[in-house]
């Protein structure tokens, strides 16, 4: 019993509790696709069907809980994320609203300069790519980040502090969205790594993982197949100096997709594609890049890599098709830090990475270049703006995608709790035989914060 309550009295935590209300007016479109995809019908209005101009409500209700100890460190979040779009048009969508559900487990154990962690992200719900601030799907991975940075859950962007807020520390995503139509989505990411120093310059990282995620129904696997595979990753960081660093990564990952429209590779992007529904692609990536990372100042970094990557996609339904690919991969990011106390920061990001297509399950190398900035422009008046635009090459793949999403907001701090935002986010995409995706959102937001719960 003494033993019991000696251990209870070392633990100490936090639980923090938050919430974010929108009210968005939207203006969304989507051309007509060069393949009739089967199935890929809008959904009903009781189901979460939106409108080309409506307007939309959101509330965003959040719990982190953390526990710390003298070597473990246990983290457990939740967020139930609740839309109601076109409530202009009555109480229908006010009666049944889309609910998609976020939650992250992990636990870590330090000792000394020795890191195990595993995380487990999951989430379930309705998802509809109109609703620019709706949980985008899962992406297969990881965005590279500046060394000495950590890059959160592997293979998942983490959801945005409030609407239109790209995760933090980093540039927003270059990302492929589905149809616009409510697509019922679940996820499962689980992520082990290992950190531990082989000499006191250098450190070796180790990690594996496994996603599970995409359309949980017939109709909805259609617009978003279903996918799952592990991935591993590895790299060794040599510091010869306090503002250099010298990184060898190497990272693979293995894909199976269900559903979706069978796309071959080999054929002209001009010719007619073959819908079908019952598409399976096998696919394969695998990396090795170096990297170089240098701080000038206090406020001034530079992260520059290069390398290269090898791609396999095999369609499984007859005909069946294989395509291997050789992919250069590459870096840059400057992080510039400005203002008092340099809490301001300005990101400058382009990237060409492979990653596996949500929609077709097939290897694509997406070149794509971001910025972030956020800039206190008084004690209580903040301004951010975040952009991503993207091409995936080659550029004349059937299903060759261009992208661009970006946001600007202004936030006003009304009291030491409450925020209250202002801004304009836009989306627009292009994809060789699916047609183009189009959303903008003029919205207002509410963000509430109650004061931090100590456990003891």
């Amino acid at each position: 019993m003494i033993p019991t309550v000696a251990l209870a009295a070392t633990v100490a935590g936090t639980l923090d509790l938050s919430d974010t209300t929108s009210v968005l007016f939207r203006a969304s479109s989507q051309g007509a696709a060069a393949v009739a995809v089967p199935g890929a019908v809008p959904a009903s209005p009781v189901n979460g069907a939106v409108s080309p101009v409506g307007v939309d409500l959101a509330t965003i209700p959040r719990a982190f809980l953390r526990l710390t100890d003298r070597r473990w460190n246990y983290a457990l979040s939740y967020s139930p994320q609740v839309w109601a779009p076109d409530v202009e048009t009555g109480t229908a969508s006010l009666e049944h609203p889309l609910l998609f559900q976020l939650a992250t487990a992990a636990v870590t154990y330090q000792q000394g300069s020795l890191r195990i962690s595993l995380v487990e992200s999951a989430s379930y719900g309705e998802f509809n790519s109109a609703l620019l601030f709706a949980p985008l799907p899962t992406q297969t991975a990881p965005t590279p980040l500046p060394m000495g940075q950590g890059s959160g859950q592997q293979g998942q962007s983490p959801p945005a502090a409030e609407p239109g807020q790209p995760p933090v520390g980093q540039p927003p995503a270059f990302q492929i969205v589905p149809a616009q139509t409510t697509v019922h989505d679940g996820t499962s990411n689980t992520d082990l790594g290992v950190s531990a120093p082989l000499s006191r310059r250098v450190t070796l990282r180790l990690g594996v993982g496994y996603l599970w995620g995409g359309g949980l129904d017939a109709q909805s696997q259609v617009v978003l197949p279903l996918q799952f595979g592990p991935r591993a990753s590895a790299s060794v960081t040599y510091a010869p100096s306090q503002i250099d660093r010298f990184s060898t990564s190497a990272s693979g990952s293995s894909v199976e997709s269900d559903g979706g429209v069978c796309i071959d590779g080999a054929q002209p992007a001009s010719q007619p594609i073959a819908p079908t529904a019952e598409c399976r692609e096998h696919a394969e990536f695998a990396t090795l890049q170096e990297t170089w990372g240098h701080s000038f100042s206090r406020v001034l970094a530079l992260t520059v890599g290069a390398g290269v990557g090898v791609g396999y996609t095999r369609t499984e339904t007859v005909p069946i098709t294989e395509t291997t690919s050789i992919l250069p991969t590459g870096q840059l990011t400057v992080i510039y830090r400005f203002g008092h106390m340099a809490t301001n920061v300005l990101i400058i990001g382009a990237q060409a990475v492979p990653t596996i297509d949500p929609l077709t399950g097939r290897v694509i190398e997406p070149i794509s270049a971001a910025l972030s900035l956020a800039d206190d422009l008084t004690r209580r008046v903040r301004l951010r703006y975040a952009m991503a635009a993207g091409q995936t090459v080659p550029f004349d793949d059937p299903a060759s995608v261009t992208a661009v999403n970006g946001n600007l907001a202004v936030d006003f701090r009304v009291a030491r709790d409450v925020t209250a935002t202002m801004g304009q986010s836009l989306l627009w995409q292009d994809q060789r035989s699916y047609g183009t995706i189009f959303s903008t959102s003029t919205y207002v937001a509410l963000s509430v914060r109650a004061q931090s719960i100590r456990l003891r």
